[in-house]
């Protein structure tokens, strides 16, 4: 985690100056946002913290079980004895100076459980930073790809309207000799209109969408981005099968954090059932000045054995919460193993209809630039109308922007299988 976090601040810092040269800054891969979100996000900060805090409960747990030894100095007056023996063991003026020592010998056995939960609970704190870095890796991708979508639509847009104008140019010019209608004209003039219409709706789409990328990542709202392999997906990209990412599921982040709890919970109940159990605690004293009777005296060691009888049932009741607890961190995980098991499930079958829609979509692309082709060198000829070619045109220009969106939608489960199943 932390090389790659290195590499973040690397990035980000390469791209402070996007905000004021959004028009020079380099194109960013999928990549290079996603390790600058990983710098940027205060959620992960928050866990990162959760983490650490975590960590230093485990080690104030592993402290119970060592020795407390501390230093006590008084100083007492009180109100002389009236007797020479009564002066003797209680002096008017007692000083004290002490090095204590207390080592707990045996308390059933629950702060070595009350260690081993700890333990298991920074684990489950760090498996979720992992798995919310798992969870912005998914946004991300969502938020990048939508992009690269909408910016793919308004390409396609363009050349559909540059098309079209051209075909308007023509339809004029051939108006002039007596070729061509005035409705002709018109009727191309109003899908034009038509078309750039739809071309500013999709421009309204994707200031918002770039609007959430740099709250993700932190960058300009105006950085350039782009998906070199893009053009490798296709109708006959290859998919491992679903028993290859299923076998990787266990591996989860969610999962594991949730098998931690229930570890976790696992040691409540010992802890519980531990105070059953006597406790045997070890103290001394070193005394390095003192007064009264036992002024010589210059240690002591005492053992104290602490046998529970009757606590009201309160013991046992905190024994039955502790196996309910249980109980409920065991229904979680199994519940999160079925939603993780569903969610690639669904990604996969998804994923597989998707290219299955892009090769049927690439084979009419084919198909209709062929039409359209042909539709143009009748008009010329005077054996097709107008409207047929630019029903012809209209065609080819859906197709193609759903073959676009088609292979980015293609990329973007992908990349949410590959957050889904750790891959």
């Amino acid at each position: 985690m932390w090389p790659r976090l290195a590499k973040a601040l690397v990035v980000t810092g390469i791209l402070i100056s996007t905000a004021s040269a959004a028009d020079t800054s380099p194109s960013l891969t999928f990549e290079d946002c996603l390790n600058a979100a990983l710098s940027r996000n205060e959620d992960l900060g928050e866990q990162r913290e959760l983490v650490f805090q975590a960590d230093q409960r485990s080690r104030q747990a592993k402290g119970s079980i060592f020795p407390t030894i501390e230093a006590v100095a008084s100083h007492l007056w009180q109100d002389s004895a009236e007797t020479g023996i009564g002066r003797s063991i209680a002096p008017r003026t007692q000083p004290l100076l002490r090095i204590s020592a207390t080592q707990p010998l045996f308390r059933g056995l629950r702060e070595f459980a009350a260690l081993r939960q700890s333990r298991h609970l920074t684990d489950a704190q760090r498996y979720e930073l992992r798995n919310a870095e798992r969870l912005l890796h998914a946004s991300l991708a969502r938020s990048f790809y939508t992009i690269l979508s909408l910016e793919s639509q308004i390409s396609n847009f363009e050349h559909e309207i540059s098309l079209i104008r051209r075909r308007i140019q023509e339809l004029k010019n051939r108006k002039r000799i007596g070729r061509s209608r005035s409705s002709e004209v018109l009727n191309v003039e109003t899908s034009l209109a038509t078309t750039q219409a739809e071309l500013e709706r999709i421009r309204s789409l994707l200031q918002p969408e770039r609007e959430n990328l740099s709250f993700l990542t932190g960058l300009s709202p105006l950085v350039s981005i782009h998906d070199p392999l893009l053009k490798q997906i296709n109708a006959d990209s290859p998919l491992p099968e679903l028993a290859v990412y299923l076998q990787k599921m266990e591996e989860r982040f969610d999962i594991k954090a949730d098998a931690e709890r229930r570890n976790a919970a696992s040691e409540s109940v010992r802890i519980a059932r531990g105070a059953h159990f006597p406790e045997i605690d070890l103290s001394a004293n070193y005394y390095l000045e003192r007064s009264g009777a036992l002024e010589a005296a210059k240690w002591d060691v005492q053992i104290e054995l602490t046998l529970p009888i009757y606590s009201g049932g309160v013991t046992q009741s905190r024994v039955r919460e502790a196996g309910s607890v249980l109980s409920q961190s065991e229904y979680s995980l199994a519940g999160t193993r079925r939603r993780a098991h569903q969610e690639i499930t669904s990604l996969h079958q998804e994923w597989g209809l998707t290219r299955t829609r892009l090769k049927t979509l690439t084979k009419a692309l084919t198909l209709a630039e062929r039409n359209y082709a042909e539709q143009t060198r009748e008009y010329r000829l005077g054996l097709v109308t107008n409207l047929e070619v630019l029903q012809a045109l209209t065609t080819r220009a859906e197709i193609t922007r759903s073959v676009d969106q088609t292979r980015i939608e293609l990329k973007l489960l992908l990349e949410r299988l590959k957050a889904a199943a750790i891959i």
